[in-house]
């Protein structure tokens, strides 16, 4: 019994025992859990797949190296037209060998300001172009497999033919630049000869001329602008008096110059007499008969020369000193002279204004004074059958002008007269040029 006793006090003990053990294990865990650091809880990244690049097949790169080399190709075709249209659009020298069509000061600057244009033109060119081979000779091939070979040995012959044209342009550009730039020193050579022509003239020439020596010296001015021209005018149409006590570099006249050793003569135009009536004369043409008859006063009315017109012939004529006068004299029969009570003018603008104001006048006039009028209330008559500008017109005679042709600047003129500047001023005032 003591035996069983001792057991049970003993299983009584242990099972205490194992009671605190029990009690105090949370207390330990609960410590624990205090001072422990917290979890963190750490995300999981998703597996990311790179983007699957599309691939580039050999034959899309070919095409598209090809377009780069035909644009290429394109551009310097382009610019080799441009090139060739540059070439033949280059100004060449316009003063004839002859120096008969010489252009003007203001032509010759402007044409030196072209040249200038121009050659920027090459200078920007020139660097595109340069651009361009740059650009050709970095260009490059990817390499490829055997069925795209062929077709990339094509594009590389095309690439190797498109840098020799590139040079052959270069080349162009490289010529147009050396001409332009002879022919603008050239050019700058003339400016300065013209420039260089310093000598003064003195022309004489008679008071009907005035409007015609106004233009040749305007005109000279444009060409020479340090060569002056000094026009002395005559008041008799007769030069011989005037010549015999001066020296003139250039003499215009109506009548050849007498025993002239000095000067050497040509005949520049031809100017007429036109007859002239009021505008509402029926009469458009007379007969050389009847004009002499009316002016030895054979014939006084309208009826006895063929016109409608009733009355007396209103009769104008010129003073005897004038070149006019003189030589209308030549129309009269030997033996015949002007009849008396003729009204006489003495300058063409009153010619002009007695006839404008006289429906039964009758009178003459130079035609390249008439043709520059602006009265209309006048007409100009046939002779015969007969115009001013045919070569038969019975009124019809020279202008002549007489050079001593001693200076450069007097060889210079008689070929400005000669010339395309010296005709069509002529034919402007009114002259017949042959």
């Amino acid at each position: 019994m003591r035996i069983a006793g001792i057991l049970i006090l003993g299983i009584f003990f242990f099972l205490s025992c194992q009671k605190e053990m029990y009690d105090e294990t949370p207390a330990i865990l609960s410590t624990r859990q205090e001072i422990s650091p917290p979890k963190e809880e750490i995300p999981i990244t998703p597996e990311i797949n790179p983007p699957q690049q599309e691939e580039i097949q050999p034959e899309q790169k070919n095409d598209e190296e090809e377009k780069n080399i035909h644009d290429y190709s394109s551009f310097l075709s382009q610019k080799e037209k441009e090139l060739n249209l540059l070439e033949k659009a280059l100004p060449q020298n316009k003063e004839k060998k002859e120096d008969t069509n010489i252009p003007v000061i203001e032509d010759l600057k402007k044409d030196m300001q072209m040249f200038d244009e121009f050659l920027l033109v090459l200078a920007r060119n020139k660097k595109h172009l340069g651009e361009i081979q740059g650009n050709l000779e970095k260009k490059t091939f990817p390499k490829s497999s055997q069925p795209f070979q062929e077709k990339l040995e094509s594009l590389g012959k095309k690439l190797s033919s498109l840098k020799e044209h590139s040079l052959e342009i270069e080349k162009k550009y490289k010529n147009l630049e050396e001409i332009t730039k002879n022919q603008k020193q050239e050019l700058q050579k003339k400016i300065n000869e013209r420039m260089s022509l310093k000598d003064s003239m003195t022309i004489l020439s008679p008071l009907s001329l005035k409007h015609l020596m106004e233009k040749c010296s305007s005109e000279w001015k444009s060409l020479y602008p340090s060569s002056n021209l000094k026009i002395q005018y005559s008041h008799n149409d007769d030069m011989q008096s005037q010549v015999e006590k001066e020296k003139f570099s250039l003499i215009f006249s109506w009548i050849p110059l007498e025993d002239s050793t000095i000067y050497s003569s040509s005949i520049i135009a031809f100017d007429a007499l036109s007859i002239a009536v009021f505008y509402q004369n029926p009469l458009e043409k007379i007969e050389i008969e009847d004009l002499s008859a009316v002016y030895a006063g054979e014939k006084k009315s309208w009826q006895d020369i063929g016109s409608s017109m009733e009355g007396d012939i209103e009769i104008y004529g010129w003073e005897a000193n004038t070149f006019p006068f003189s030589f209308f004299s030549k129309i009269l029969p030997p033996g015949k002279i002007f009849v008396a009570g003729i009204q006489i003018v003495s300058q063409e603008e009153e010619m002009l204004y007695s006839l404008s104001r006289s429906p039964k006048g009758i009178g003459y006039i130079r035609s390249s004074h008439f043709s520059h009028t602006n009265i209309e209330n006048l007409k100009t008559l046939k002779i015969g059958n007969y115009t001013i500008k045919n070569g038969h017109y019975p009124l019809r005679f020279p202008l002549y002008c007489f050079n001593k042709q001693e200076t450069e600047a007097e060889k210079k003129i008689q070929k400005f007269l000669e010339g395309i500047h010296g005709k069509k001023i002529l034919k402007e005032s009114g002259f017949l040029v042959q």
